[in-house]
């Protein structure tokens, strides 16, 4: 593995080992954390998508005042929603969506039986 120094860096570490320093770990660094999506701000998100399922990424980050790049991130990786139609829906099924959708193949398959004209024509 080859790793690139650059001089400045090598610099700056030189100048901190000389000015006392004796641990080569990282210290924590200070500002802002990088992530805000805690527990109760996904529950938020989740509560507010499932309230309007028609609510854009905008109108959720102006919504709990965080910003678009967090709203999206929390929507599509964390709670795995998908935009179907304008709607939000989750990226998987459940039980009772998949039986839904087998009754309602099932239901356009007898109207192909009863009548395969009329089906497909739509009369």
């Amino acid at each position: 593995m080859v790793l690139t120094v650059y001089k400045s860096a090598c610099h700056d570490w030189a100048k901190a080992f000389k000015e006392g320093r004796t641990d080569t770990a990282d210290e924590e660094c200070r500002g802002r954390p990088a992530d805000i999506s805690t527990p109760e701000m996904i529950k938020e998100v989740e509560k507010l998508v499932l309230a309007d399922r028609r609510a854009t990424i905008d109108d959720i980050a102006e919504g709990l005042v965080v910003s678009h790049g967090t709203a999206h991130k929390i929507v599509h990786a964390t709670l795995e929603f998908n935009k179907v139609s304008a709607r939000w829906v989750p990226k998987m099924l459940t039980d009772v969506h998949k039986q839904r959708c087998l009754m309602v193949a099932k239901g356009g398959c007898e109207g192909l039986k009863v009548n395969e004209t009329a089906f497909w024509t739509g009369q």
